[in-house]
């Protein structure tokens, strides 16, 4: 193969072929980037991998289950979901094929239904015979899991080449487990890594495939311009179909990347790009233009459902960017993954860049289960490590995260929950003879735990990261159970109680992130503006560790690019709240915590409103602002005044009061400058009772 010739890879997702019309998006996208090559005179070859239809691999896993299950007196049910399969096909054939009638390769489709056809009798008779014998060996059901992705490439290849622009074009599809080979683990030395792709065979293989259908193609071009792949599949060493297991498709388009040596890899979703934190969770999750491999790896392994950890693997070597994008926001730029510059690599990154970007973004692992290993007789003792996770290994257990004191008196692992009984008795069993005799204390379980972790390539080098996470985390009331961190300094991980996964979530991407976009005109390489709603965010930007007066108003924020300008005599929005941070500024004397409430229009800031926030805190200096089509009264409480009536402050009445009042608002903003147990009592009844706030300087999503 022409190693000079950069081929570029596209894959596209379940949900991207979800039906007709999603296929007809791809083909879009594909035509429209494939004319643009022409146009620039930069044509290259095109490799798309497909996954199968949305929910089809699971309908086939399904099959194999009902009919391994269901009693021979009865089989309706898998044959039922074995019709609606392949209905469900028999429709996006004729739905695509209508569009293209009269077309000269429309025959393409009729042969399609016919295999599909053929494919889906010789799977009944697989399903009658594992119906039969009531199992199903593992060789099989990876044949029939396969199905999905080899269908959906042939289909998306007929309705390409049945397109009027695509017709001089160089079109094929080829069936992975062709050239795709595994490496023989059969010796069980990597029994538990997953599939071993055989790089010198399969290059091997597919250096031949192309030759020969160079041989045989007569078009202007030997070589296909768009050459359609088939996700998750591949064979054994001896020719058996396989697979590459769960998450594969994206794994099969980074293995090609690097069979074609190709100069990009994009992986097509339903999602624009990756997050700085789960946006279901944390409201004001920002997604990211750029990271690195390992910033992407972490992340993932980490709870992030984007990209699949392995999906990285075979492109690192040879440096392949990988650009996450959203098929149905095509004009989104998406998530670039890619290698580390040099001065990342030698820690060498401007000051003010890394310190905006310290950490790229935080992920859980949730549903886990704290194990801790305690005991004097562990103290100076060597092997104790090797003994207590090797007979973890041989549990087959997976242990998520691991932590000791340097004083070696404990160490504590985490495991998923479903694993926890399992693996506290084989650490008891392991270490019989210590717990008898006492120089084991105990192994104590932990259960309904989570892992928060902190993934960045600027936490190298950087002071005082471990320290403001673990701040933000106590001013959020969440109790660290274990923390652990590398020596590559890329990732921090806490372990915590589930029940405070979002709230310790929130805090920390507060903490690192928003501030970071709040404070810096440079985020991920890029300069921004801050727009229409974090125009307030100056606003609540009021920490003060060491002082008690409230800040001077900060620098105006800018609009955002092509926003209408504000007419002339009219004061803009920004400079209305430079202006109410001013007038709190100089009311403030010795306040401590800054509320801002947020309606949507003046008239519907009620009297009644105004009149409860007073006897809130009848201390307060209130000021209406009007911020074209928002309004906000921002107050400064006086929390030594509130202080004085603490007890009465905490009764259940008040917190009715509290709640009731703050739920007519479209949000509620709470800044404490220093936090202590009135602001603390604050947040957590706000978080009670579900009111929306935001602490500290984050003011998003009005």
């Amino acid at each position: 193969m022409d190693t000079e010739r950069k081929w570029q890879v596209h894959k596209f997702g379940g949900t991207s072929v979800a039906n007709a019309d999603r296929y007809k998006q791809v083909a879009k996208i594909l035509v429209d980037d494939k004319k643009k090559q022409i146009q620039d005179a930069r044509k290259r070859p095109t490799a798309v991998v497909v996954s199968a239809m949305s929910k089809v691999t699971d309908g086939l896993v399904e099959l194999v289950q009902l009919a391994t299950k269901e009693a021979k007196s009865e089989k309706s049910t898998y044959e039922q979901r074995w019709r609606d399969l392949k209905q469900k096909h028999f429709d996006a054939i004729e739905d695509l094929k209508s569009v293209v009638s009269g077309h000269p390769k429309q025959g393409l489709f009729d042969k399609l239904k016919s295999t599909i056809e053929d494919d889906f009798a010789n799977i009944l008779h697989f399903l009658k015979s594992i119906w039969l014998s009531r199992s199903c060996s593992e060789q099989l059901a990876e044949l029939i899991m396969g199905h999905g992705e080899v269908w959906s490439a042939q289909l998306l290849n007929a309705y390409l080449n049945c397109l009027t622009d695509t017709t001089s074009w160089n079109i094929q599809w080829l069936d992975a487990r062709e050239v795709l080979t595994l490496k023989d683990t059969s010796d069980n030395t990597q029994k538990n890594s997953g599939p071993i792709i055989d790089w010198t065979i399969s290059s091997q293989k597919l250096d031949q495939w192309l030759a020969a259908i160079a041989d045989t193609y007569t078009g202007a071009s030997a070589e296909p311009d768009i050459l359609v792949i088939t996700g998750f599949v591949c064979s054994t060493h001896d020719g058996l179909a396989a697979t590459l297991k769960r998450n594969g498709s994206d794994f099969s388009a980074s293995i090609f990347g690097k069979l074609l040596h190709a100069s990009v890899v994009n992986i097509w979703t339903d999602v624009d790009g990756v997050y700085s934190a789960d946006p279901r969770k944390v409201h004001d999750a920002v997604m990211l233009s750029e990271m690195t491999y390992m910033e992407a790896v972490e992340l993932a392994y980490f709870g992030a459902k984007v990209i699949h950890p392995r999906t990285i693997e075979p492109i690192i070597s040879s440096k392949i960017p990988l650009i996450l994008r959203n098929t149905f926001n095509v004009s989104c730029p998406g998530t670039l993954i890619r290698p580390p510059r040099e001065d990342e690599i030698q820690g060498d990154v401007p000051t003010h860049i890394r310190l905006n970007q310290i950490i790229k973004g935080f992920s859980t692992v949730d549903h886990l289960a704290l194990l801790n290993v305690e005991g004097t007789g562990m103290i100076g003792v060597p092997g104790v490590a090797e003994r207590l996770f090797g007979a973890v290994r041989a549990a087959e257990i997976s242990v998520v995260l691991i932590s000791q004191a340097s004083s070696e008196h404990s160490i504590c692992f985490a495991v998923p929950s479903a694993q926890a009984v399992r693996a506290r008795k084989t650490v008891e069993e392991a270490f019989y003879r210590e717990l008898r005799e006492g120089q084991i204390q105990e192994v104590e379980v932990l259960d309904n735990v989570c892992i928060v972790a902190a993934v960045g390539d600027n936490m190298r080098h950087t002071c005082g990261v471990a320290a403001k996470f673990c701040l933000a985390m106590g001013r959020a009331n969440v109790n660290i159970r274990a923390i652990a961190q590398g020596s590559s300094e890329r990732n921090m991980s806490v372990v915590i109680d589930q029940a405070d996964a979002q709230r310790a979530l929130q805090a920390v991407h507060r903490e690192f992130v928003t501030s970071s976009l709040l404070s810096s005109p440079v985020i991920n390489g890029q300069t921004h503006t801050v727009t229409g709603h974090n125009a307030l965010s100056p606003l609540l930007d009021m920490h003060s560790a060491s002082s008690s007066v409230l800040p001077a108003p900060p620098v105006p924020f800018a609009l955002r690019d092509g926003e209408e300008e504000a007419e002339e005599g009219e004061e803009s929005r920004v400079a209305i709240a430079n202006m109410a941070v001013g007038k709190v500024a100089e009311s403030g004397g010795c306040a401590e915590l800054a509320i801002a409430v947020v309606c949507s229009d003046l008239s519907s800031m009620s009297d009644t409103l105004k009149q409860k926030l007073a006897r809130l805190a009848p201390s307060t200096v209130k000021v209406i602002v009007n911020l074209s089509d928002r309004s906000m009264m921002v107050g400064v409480l006086d929390l030594h005044t509130l202080n004085d009536t603490n007890t009465a402050f905490t009764e259940e009445s008040f917190s009715r009061q509290f709640t009731n009042t703050f739920l007519e608002c479209s949000r509620m903003i709470i800044d404490c400058s220093r936090r202590h147990a009135t602001a603390d009592f604050l947040w957590n009844l706000c978080h009670t009772h579900g009111v929306s706030i935001i602490d500290q300087i984050a003011f998003q999503g009005l």
